[in-house]
């Protein structure tokens, strides 16, 4: 387990602290070729695995649909930080 600083909302910069688990749990997603194509590609831009690439769209949406309805993600800890820069 270690933890991680990300930036997850571009609208007013704010920064989490996250709780990043061994990777244990597997998910399994249904999606078309075409699908795929363009999130590897957008994967290799962003130079990430594409596993990377997803948990990191996962853990935005997660955090912001979860802040929309005033609750905390589980794997954010402590209190959002502005982000420097």
């Amino acid at each position: 387990m270690y933890h991680e600083t990300i930036c997850v909302d571009n609208s007013n910069r704010a920064c989490y602290s996250l709780i990043v688990p061994d990777k244990q749990p597997f998910l399994h997603v249904r999606m078309s070729a075409k699908e795929q194509a363009g999130f590897n590609m957008a994967a290799e831009i962003a130079g990430l695995s594409l596993s990377s690439w997803v948990r990191i769209g996962l853990r935005d949406k997660a955090v912001k649909e979860l802040s929309a309805a005033g609750r905390r993600a589980p794997f954010v800890i402590g209190k959002s930080v502005a982000a420097k820069g």
